[in-house]
């Protein structure tokens, strides 16, 4: 794309280190964060800041019923989280559901669909999370349990795009 824009390509590649350490691989960048990947029977993903603390977690991703695929986390006791697109009820999707998909017709589904759906979502804890996918979307934040998140997507494959740095506008920054 930077080259059809007549923009410089930027080189974004980085030096990582693979380890493995107590049933997980830990997956360092140049900066020192790092990613822990579960190698057991039960998947996680942590994505840690260079100092250790867990900026985002993906607890499973399992198939379910119909060709859905679900994928779980947990959120920080006071993590609030922005996004999904044009909304006119709040900023903070904390404690929400909603849908995602193009519809035509605004607000025809009892206040849960987005009109203009853009399915990123940035923590106050500066991670992010861009579905790479065009089918409906199902997500759910701090609902039950109150600590945990959701994106169920009506497809037996997903794409997603987790960006970590700690700082919600280098998140935003790395999104575009």
């Amino acid at each position: 794309l930077a080259r059809f824009m007549g923009e410089e390509v930027r080189d974004l590649t980085e030096n990582i280190e693979v380890s493995e350490i107590r049933g997980a691989l830990k997956v360092t960048c140049e900066a020192g964060s790092f990613v822990l990947i579960s190698t057991t029977a039960d998947f996680s993903m942590s994505f840690c800041s260079a100092q250790g603390e867990v900026l985002k977690e993906i607890d499973s991703i399992v198939a379910a019923e119909e060709r859905r695929l679900v994928m779980r986390g947990t959120l920080d006791e006071n993590e609030a989280v922005i996004g999904g697109g044009q909304r006119f009820d709040a900023v903070n999707r904390r404690g929400s559901s909603m849908i995602l998909y193009s519809y035509d017709g605004y607000n025809t589904d009892r206040g849960r669909a987005t009109y203009m759906p853009i399915p990123l979502f940035i923590t106050t804890r500066g991670a992010g999370t861009f579905v790479n996918r065009y089918e409906r979307i199902e997500v759910a934040f701090g609902k039950a349990p109150d600590n945990n998140w959701e994106i169920a997507i009506l497809n037996d494959m997903i794409d997603v795009y987790v960006m970590v740095t700690g700082n919600m506008s280098d998140v935003l920054r790395a999104y575009t």
